[in-house]
C-alpha cells in the first residue's frame, strides 16, 4: 500500500512536468577536440565535461574520428565524434554515457567504420536506463580502467574491459549500470563528497538519510574516538564496510574504525542498505558499505583546506601524482589532517543550561549531614564563597548560608577529539602479457588523538562524600556533606592507531568471454590507548579525611587545595592497553557468459575465498597478552538470466531478468553458514524497472565472545530470586562465570526490497528510485544477566547448575539449590526494521546554466527489539534509545539544489532530521538535574542547511596564464545558521547521535592539477 501511494504521487508529479524542458537549449561548452583515434577523443570529452564513458575496447579498435569544435552541448559534441563511425551512445545515468554500435532495421549491428568512414550517421543518442550493460571484464572495486584507448594501447590490452572510468555497483560481481540491478544500490560520487564539505568518511556517511545514527571523533561516542557507521540505526558491526570490494579486518567492538580511510583518497561510496552475506560473507546483516579509492591517472594534483568553527578549527591538505603509459601505470597520493580539540567551555550556552547542572563545582556547597541547620548558619546547605584563602571561618559562611553554587556537569570535556592524521595510497599495474595484468594497491594510515581530560573528579555530598571534622579546614566542628570538583586534575586519554593494507593480484581473459581475477591482501590495525584519567579515590577520601594541613584536602580555598604531592597521588597510572586486528585473504573468481539463452546471454560468477583473522589484546590488569585466530574459507557463485527479451528495445537488453547468488562459509570454529540472494527486474516499459530481491545474511560470533576465557565472580547483593525453588532469594557468594562461549552461533538475518527505477526518455536527466526494505535479525548475541537465566531456564539449557535436592525440596517441588551460573555469550532475541528510501534527481538544463535538484528521503517505520527474555516486543521509532542496540528517527532527509554554468559551480543543502523522543536517563534518580523531566520529551524537528561555491580559475584564465589551467578555488559552509544542539536527557546534556555540536563551520580549499 506505501509503494503503491508513493508510485502514484510520482506518476502524477512526472505527468505534471512540462516537457518543454527538452526544447531548451542545453549548455554549450567551448570545445576543441582534433581528429584523432576516437577513444582518445573520448577520453578528452570525459575529462572536459566531468562524465564517465563506457565502452568495449573492441568497439573502437582502430576507428577514428573527425573532432569536435564549437560552442557545443555534450550531445552536440559527442554527434560530432561518432559521425561516420557506425557507433551511437546512451545516457546510462545522469553523468555516465556508453558507446555502442549503431542497430540496423533488422536490428543487425552496423560494423564501425575503421576510418571514420561513410557509415549511416546517427541521430542524437537518447537516455535509456533500460540498456543492458554488457561488460565482460568489471574488476570488483576497480574504478578506473587503463587510460590507453588508441590502437597501439588496444595491442596491449586485449581484454575486453571498460576504459576510462568502470562502473562498480555493489551487491554483485556482475556489474550494471548505476541504479539498475535488483538491489537497491546508492552510489556517491567524489562530487557529493566535496560538496558536502565533510573531510572524514564516517562524517560524510553522518550526513546520508538511511545512516539513522551519527559517529563521531569523541571519547563520548561510545566508542572511543572510533567510528563506524550503523545502516538504519541498526547494531553497530551489522554494517560491513568493505574497501574497494574486499573485506577488511574488524575490531574487538565488531566494527572496522573508518578514520583509517583517508576521504581524500576515496573516488566513491557504495551504500547498499540491504543484506548481502550471499556475496560478501559476513557481517552484512544490516547492509554493506564499499568504499572506493581513487586509481590511476596523469599528472599532478594539490589540494589545501581550511576550516573553522567556534572553539576550533581544521586543516586538511593532500598531494598526488601518477603516471601512465601503454602498458603500465601508477599513482600516489599522500593526505594530512589536523583538528584541534572542541571542548564543552565552548558550548556552554548550550550545555551549560539549568537542566544540565549540578552542585559538584569549584567553589562546591556543604551540607548537614541530619537534616539540621549547620552550625553557626541559619540553614542546612551553604555555597562555598569564592576568595577564601587559607582556614575558612564559620562567619564566611554567613552571607552563602542557603545558597547553592551550580555548574555544568560537562566542563572541561572533550566534545569532539583533537587529532592528526597522515595517509598514503599507492597503486600500479603493468600489463606483463596479453593474458596477465599485474595490479597492486597499498593504503596506509596512522592518527594519533590527545584527548586532555580536565576537572574529571566531582564528589557529591549525595553518593556520601563526608568532609570529616578532624579536617583542619573544616570550620564547622562535626562532619559535613561535600559537593566539590577538585581544579586542576587532569589526564590524558591518547589513541595511536595504525593501518596498512597492501594487496596484489592479476586478472586477465580466458577464453571467450570468459575472465579472471586472483588477489591477496593483508590489513592490519594496530592501536594503543595510554589511558590517563584513572582516579584513586581512595586516595581522595585519606585526603579529606587527614587531620594534618600538609597532607589534608582543602576544599574551601580559592588557590590549590592541596600540595602537588598530594594532588598527584589523586591520579592513577595510566594503563596501557594494545590491539591489533588484521585479516589475511586469498580470492579467485572467474567471471563470463555461461550460455545463451532466447532472451539473451548468462553471465555467471563463481569463486571461492580464504580468511586468516587474528586479534591481538593487552587489557592490563584484566588479562595477560591474548591472541586469538579464525580460519575461514568459501565458495560463492553468481548468475544473470535474462527471462524475456524486449522486441521494442532497439539495442537489445531484456524485460524481464532474474539475479542469484550463493554463498558457503566455513569456519574453525562456528561450523558452516550457507545464505543465497535472488532478485527479479522487470521492466513493463523502457523508462521504468520494477525490482525486488529476497537475501539472507549472517554475522559470525567475534573473537573474543568465542574465546575469552571464563572467570568465576561471586554473586553478591543482587537479590536473585529463583523461580525453580519458590521464588528463594539466591545464597550471596553462588559463583558466576564470565567469558566466552565456544558453541556460539552466527546471528541470523534476512532481508526484503521492493521497488522502481523511473527515467523517461521525455524528460531527460530525471531519475526517480524507489526502495521498501525490510530487515530481520535473529540469534541476537548478548550476555544474560543471572535472572534471565534463572526464570528462562528452558531458553538457556545447562547455564544453571544445582546440587541434588534434599528431601524437603523433593516434597515441595523444589529443584536442588544453584551451585553455578554460567553467564557467558548466548544466542537470543532479534530485530525488525521496516522503511521506504527514495530518491529523485533532476538535472536541468537552462539558459542560464544547469540546475540539479534532489530530494532523499528515508522513512522508517518500524523498528523493533525483543532482545531481553520474557519482555514484550518494543518499538524504537523515533525513541532515542541509550542503553539498547539502537534506534531510528521515523524521518531523515536531505533536499539540495545545484548550479552549474561553466567554471562557475554551486549548491545549496538541506539536512533534516525528523521528531523523535529524547532518552529516559535512569541516571536522574540520583539527582544530578535539578529540574524533574517531563516524557515524553521532544527532539528533532531541525533542518542543518549547507552551502558550497566552486570556482574553477584554469577554465576562465588558462590561455592568459597557462599555470592556473588545473587551478580551482572552493568555498562552503556547514550548519551555516548555527543550529544549536537541542537539549537532550542524555548523560552529555544533547544527543551525539543526532545533533551538531560543531556549530557553523566555514571553509575555503585552493586546489591545483596538471
Amino acid at each position: 500500500m506505501r509503494i503503491a501511494v508513493v508510485t502514484a504521487a510520482v506518476c502524477l508529479l512526472v505527468v505534471g512536468i512540462s516537457v518543454a524542458d527538452d526544447a531548451k537549449a542545453a549548455m554549450r561548452r567551448p570545445t576543441q577536440i582534433p581528429a584523432q583515434s576516437l577513444g582518445s577523443a573520448l577520453k578528452a570529452l570525459a575529462q572536459a565535461r566531468d562524465l564517465e564513458v563506457l565502452y568495449f575496447s573492441e568497439s573502437v579498435r582502430d576507428v577514428r574520428t573527425g573532432g569536435a569544435t564549437g560552442e557545443l552541448t555534450t550531445d552536440e559534441a559527442l554527434t560530432q565524434l561518432l559521425s561516420g563511425t557506425g557507433l551511437t551512445y546512451r545516457y546510462v545515468s545522469d553523468k555516465a554515457i556508453t558507446i555502442l554500435p549503431v542497430r540496423g532495421a533488422d536490428n543487425s549491428q552496423v560494423t564501425p567504420a575503421p576510418s571514420g568512414g561513410q557509415a549511416p550517421n546517427d541521430k542524437e543518442g537518447k537516455k535509456s536506463s533500460s540498456d543492458q550493460f554488457r561488460v565482460a571484464q568489471v574488476d570488483q572495486g576497480q574504478t578506473s580502467g587503463p587510460s590507453t584507448v588508441d590502437k597501439q594501447d588496444e595491442q596491449a590490452f586485449k581484454k575486453k574491459s571498460v576504459q576510462l572510468e568502470e562502473v562498480i555497483i555493489t551487491g554483485s560481481r556482475i556489474p550494471v549500470p548505476a541504479g539498475q540491478g535488483a538491489q537497491p544500490v546508492r552510489v556517491y560520487t567524489r562530487e557529493q563528497i566535496d560538496r558536502s564539505g565533510q573531510t572524514t568518511v564516517s562524517e560524510f556517511l553522518n550526513t546520508l538519510p538511511e545512516v539513522s545514527l551519527a559517529s563521531l571523533d569523541s571519547t563520548t561516542s561510545g566508542f572511543g574516538d572510533r567510528t563506524t557507521v550503523q545502516l538504519h540505526g541498526l547494531p553497530a558491526g551489522t554494517t560491513l564496510v568493505l574497501l574497494d570490494g574486499h573485506r577488511i579486518e574488524i575490531d574487538n567492538s565488531g566494527t572496522f574504525d573508518l578514520n583509517n580511510i583517508p576521504a581524500a583518497a576515496v573516488e566513491r561510496i557504495e551504500v547498499l542498505p540491504v543484506g548481502s552475506s550471499a556475496i560478501y560473507g559476513s557481517d552484512a546483516l544490516a547492509g554493506t558499505v564499499n568504499v572506493i579509492l581513487k586509481k590511476s591517472f596523469n599528472g599532478f594534483e594539490a589540494n589545501a583546506r581550511y576550516g573553522n568553527a567556534s572553539g576550533t578549527d581544521e586543516t586538511d591538505a593532500n598531494l598526488g601524482w601518477g603516471w601512465s603509459g601503454s602498458r603500465a601505470a601508477i599513482s600516489l597520493i599522500g593526505t594530512y589532517q589536523r583538528k584541534s580539540v572542541l571542548t564543552a567551555d565552548h558550548r556552554l550556552s548550550i550545555l551549560g543550561a539549568p537542566q544540565n547542572q549540578a552542585d559538584a563545582c569549584f567553589p562546591g556547597n556543604v551540607y548537614s549531614l541530619n537534616g539540621g541547620n549547620l552550625p553557626g548558619l541559619t540553614a542546612p546547605n551553604a555555597a562555598i564563597p569564592g576568595g577564601i584563602s587559607g582556614t575558612p571561618t564559620i562567619n564566611d559562611f554567613v552571607p552563602t548560608a542557603g545558597k547553592i553554587n551550580r555548574c555544568s556537569t560537562q566542563s572541561g570535556i572533550a566534545l569532539l577529539s583533537p587529532v592528526q592524521r597522515q595517509g598514503l595510497l599507492a597503486n600500479g599495474h603493468y600489463q606483463l602479457t596479453d593474458s596477465i595484468d599485474l595490479f597492486t594497491e597499498t593504503l596506509f594510515s596512522h592518527e594519533e588523538i590527545n584527548t586532555p581530560v580536565t576537572g574529571s573528579v566531582s564528589l557529591f555530598s549525595r553518593f556520601g562524600n563526608v568532609l570529616p571534622a578532624g579536617n583542619p579546614y573544616n570550620p564547622f566542628g562535626q562532619d559535613v556533606g561535600l559537593s566539590y570538583n577538585l581544579p586542576g586534575t587532569s589526564g590524558d586519554f591518547d589513541l595511536k592507531q595504525t593501518f596498512v593494507r597492501p594487496l596484489v593480484g592479476i586478472r586477465g581473459p580466458l577464453f571467450g568471454s570468459w575472465n579472471y581475477e586472483l588477489t591477496g591482501l593483508f590489513s592490519r590495525d594496530r592501536s594503543s590507548v595510554d589511558d590517563g584519567t584513572g582516579r584513586d579515590f581512595g586516595a581522595i577520601a585519606s585526603a579529606l579525611a587527614s587531620s594534618s594541613p600538609a597532607t589534608a584536602l582543602n576544599p574551601f580555598t580559592s588557590g590549590a587545595p592541596a600540595s602537588p604531592t598530594v594532588l598527584s597521588s589523586f591520579n592513577l597510572p595510566a594503563v596501557l592497553n594494545s590491539f591489533a586486528n588484521q585479516v589475511t585473504s586469498f580470492q579467485g573468481f572467474a567471471r563470463g557468459s555461461l550460455f545463451s539463452l532466447p532472451a539473451g546471454t548468462v553471465s555467471t560468477v563463481v569463486g571461492g575465498e580464504f580468511d586468516r583473522t587474528k586479534l591481538f589484546l593487552v587489557t592490563p590488569p584484566f588479562q595477560p597478552p591474548t591472541s586469538y585466530y579464525r580460519r575461514s574459507y568459501a565458495l560463492f557463485a553468481e548468475a544473470r538470466l535474462p527471462i524475456l527479451s524486449s522486441a521494442d528495445h532497439s539495442e537489445g537488453g531484456e524485460r524481464l531478468a532474474l539475479a542469484l547468488a550463493a554463498r558457503d562459509d566455513h569456519s574453525n570454529d562456528f561450523g558452516s553458514k550457507a545464505t543465497w540472494q535472488g532478485g527479479l527486474e522487470w521492466r513493463p516499459v523502457e523508462a521504468l524497472l520494477i525490482r525486488g530481491s529476497y537475501a539472507t545474511a549472517y554475522k559470525a560470533p567475534q573473537l573474543f565472545q568465542v574465546y575469552t576465557a571464563q572467570v568465576s565472580f561471586p554473586l553478591i547483593g543482587q537479590n536473585l530470586h529463583d523461580p525453580s525453588r519458590g521464588g528463594q532469594l539466591l545464597p550471596n557468594g553462588v559463583p558466576q562465570l564470565l567469558g566466552g562461549n565456544p558453541g556460539l552461533a552466527p546471528e541470523t538475518g534476512n532481508s526484503h526490497v521492493l521497488g522502481l527505477v523511473y527515467a523517461p526518455d521525455r524528460l531527460r536527466g530525471l531519475t526517480i528510485y524507489l526502495s521498501q526494505f525490510r530487515v530481520d535479525i535473529k540469534d541476537n548475541i548478548f550476555a544474560p544477566s543471572a535472572q534471565d537465566l534463572l526464570s528462562f531456564p528452558n531458553l538457556f539449557p545447562g547455564r544453571v547448575t544445582r546440587g541434588p535436592p534434599s528431601p524437603q525440596d523433593v516434597q515441595q517441588g523444589f529443584l536442588g539449590p544453584v551451585i553455578s551460573i554460567n553467564d557467558s555469550f548466548a544466542n537470543f532475541g532479534g530485530l525488525r526494521v521496516d522503511g521506504v528510501d527514495f530518491d529523485l534527481k533532476y538535472r536541468l538544463q537552462t539558459p542560464f546554466g544547469e540546475l540539479a535538484p534532489s530530494l532523499s528521503v528515508t522513512e522508517t517505520y518500524r523498528w523493533d527489539s525483543a532482545l531481553a527474555p520474557g519482555a514484550p516486543t518494543t518499538s524504537f521509532v523515533s525513541q532515542a534509545n541509550l542503553f539498547g542496540v539502537g534506534f531510528a528517527p521515523r524521518w531523515k532527509g536531505t533536499a539540495a539544489l545545484g548550479f552549474e554554468r561553466g567554471p562557475y559551480a554551486a549548491s545549496v543543502t538541506g539536512r533534516y532530521t525528523g521528531r523523535y523522543n529524547d532518552y529516559i536517563n535512569p541516571f536522574l534518580a540520583f539527582g544530578v538535574t535539578p529540574v524533574v523531566p517531563t516524557y515524553p520529551h521532544e527532539l528533532g524537528n531541525f533542518w542543518l542547511i549547507d552551502a558550497n561555491l566552486r570556482w574553477d580559475i584554469g577554465r576562465v584564465l588558462a590561455r592568459q596564464t597557462a599555470w592556473l589551467a588545473g587551478t580551482s578555488i572552493e568555498i562552503g559552509g556547514n550548519n551555516l545558521f548555527n543550529k544549536p544542539p537541542q537539549y537532550s536527557y542524555d548523560f552529555t546534556g544533547y544527543d551525539p547521535l543526532e545533533a551538531d555540536v560543531l556549530g557553523r563551520f566555514l571553509y575555503a580549499r585552493v586546489g591545483v592539477r596538471f
